[in-house]
């Protein structure tokens, strides 16, 4: 077994990307190939380190800037474009072939599935409305699902807002066909 072990800052201020030395890592998770490391932060943003680079770098040229090409294959993507909530959690989902897909969590308060095509397409991201129970309007599903109904301020049964709970943790089914998400806090349904 071969371990190959890296250590290095990005502290270049000239790079317009650079969000200074209050940006830590906060997350991490790897592409389905390992060939990609992808890095949440404190500010929110989604980095990306060519792991297959680190390996061709050795002592001897770590300071030439041709062999420290493709270190960062990409700009960074920034989660959440009008806040920078820290990246709390990354879990991926497995066994897809063309794509990496992560469930994201922001300061424990809001949880997103992104999703990484490759190094010259688009992200794409979904966001998970906690307080969204899908169409409920089958009496059968409704009856499944009466925990999950508190009343408002008219009498009338209507799902219950999640979205004030923190999030705890979140787990990818070993499918990766479910995931689920545990909150934490008062809860008080009607």
């Amino acid at each position: 077994m071969e371990f190959t072990y890296v250590e290095c800052s990005y502290d270049d201020p000239n790079d317009e990307d650079y969000k200074g030395a209050d940006e830590v890592v906060t997350a991490a998770a790897f592409s389905e190939r390992n060939d990609t490391l992808f890095l949440g932060t404190s500010l929110g943003y989604i980095r990306y380190i060519n792991l297959q680079a680190l390996v061709n770098i050795n002592n001897e040229n770590w300071q030439d800037p041709e062999s420290q090409r493709g270190l960062v294959p990409r700009k960074p993507y920034q989660v959440d474009a009008n806040s920078n909530m820290p990246i709390t959690s990354m879990k991926r989902f497995v066994n897809q072939e063309e794509q990496t897909i992560i469930l994201v969590t922001q300061n424990n308060d809001q949880a997103t599935v992104y999703c990484y095509q490759g190094d010259n397409q688009p992200e794409l991201q979904v966001d998970i409305k906690l307080n969204d129970l899908g169409d409920l309007e089958d009496e059968n599903q409704k009856r499944k699902m009466a925990h999950m109904l508190t009343k408002n301020s008219e009498g009338e049964m209507v799902p219950y807002d999640f979205s004030g709970l923190k999030i705890c943790n979140t787990y990818v089914a070993i499918n990766s066909r479910y995931f689920c998400i545990g909150l934490v806090g008062d809860f008080k349904p009607d």
